[in-house]
């Protein structure tokens, strides 16, 4: 959907080995710790892609002219990016987060901190995909012009490890009963 290079991979008597005896953990938190590295990372490349497209916007908007000015002078318009700003500055401020909650990923605390960030990061990357993309008018939708790939590769990056139902249904439950999460979690469809 976002253009990532894909493929698939066929093993053909190939020998296993338990993640624990690599690791030198136990299987769960061995799991644990590679899906909090997971979170982090992809908190902190959807705050990349927000970071991409509203430089493209930002850019968009002083270039187009419309009635002999640039469309960026519209207060509206201003306003808009400003509140797309505002939503990069608090998803890069939940990414740190989840960076330095997957440094402590066996703490409860951190596994919050870990399902806030994706959470947060996920919504507020699809609001400011979202207002590039109609800032930006119907070229924002062609296939040519970059601010509909940051769209698309946000999309992808929230549904990697669980999406923001997910999360919200996860840190509910974490919240509810103070326990640490599992190494795996419920889709969105099944919270049991």
């Amino acid at each position: 959907m976002d253009d990532t290079p894909a493929a698939s991979l066929s093993f053909t008597d190939a020998t296993a080995t338990i993640v624990s005896e690599v690791s030198g953990t136990t299987g769960l938190p061995g799991l644990r710790d590679a899906l909090a590295v997971g979170i982090a990372a992809l908190c902190a490349d959807m705050v990349g892609a927000m970071e991409a497209a509203v430089q493209l916007t930002i850019e968009y908007l002083n270039v187009r002219k419309q009635f002999g000015k640039a469309i960026g002078s519209n207060q509206a318009l201003r306003f808009r990016v400003a509140e797309m700003q505002v939503g990069v500055e608090i998803a890069s401020s939940m990414a740190i987060a989840a960076a330095v909650a997957a440094g402590r990923a066996g703490d409860p605390d951190a596994q919050r901190d870990l399902h806030r960030a994706k959470l947060l990061v996920g919504r507020y990357a699809r609001n400011v995909c979202h207002a590039a993309i109609q800032l930006h008018g119907g070229i924002g939708m062609t296939q040519e012009y970059a601010v509909g790939h940051y769209l698309r590769r946000v999309h992808v990056l929230d549904q990697l490890f669980g999406e923001a139902e997910t999360h919200a249904a996860t840190l509910d439950a974490l919240l509810s009963t103070g326990d640490s999460v599992p190494a795996t979690f419920h889709s969105s469809g099944d919270h049991s």
